[in-house]
């Protein structure tokens, strides 16, 4: 699939889930004695890392040629 497409995906997806995420951490102020599950904030954070990791990648793809011998970057070790 095309790059743009999949940020788009990416980026629609993560604020779906942030917004589900918000409205459950806010129902306690519609809902008396609703207390959202301590697990429910480390899932959601977990979750939006992931879309928010694979838009980075289908925003800004590499190029992975497979070339082992290429000189290393400023920064980068080589390993010896």
């Amino acid at each position: 699939m095309d790059e743009r497409f999949m940020a788009r995906l990416f980026a629609v997806l993560a604020v779906t889930v942030t917004a589900v995420w918000l409205i459950g951490y806010l129902a306690p102020i519609w809902r008396a004695g609703y207390q959202p599950p301590p697990e429910l904030n480390l899932v959601m954070m977990a979750i939006i890392g992931i879309f928010v990791s694979l838009y980075n990648k289908a925003k800004h793809p590499k190029d992975d040629s497979g070339d082992d011998n290429a000189t290393p970057k400023d920064g980068d070790s080589d390993g010896k």
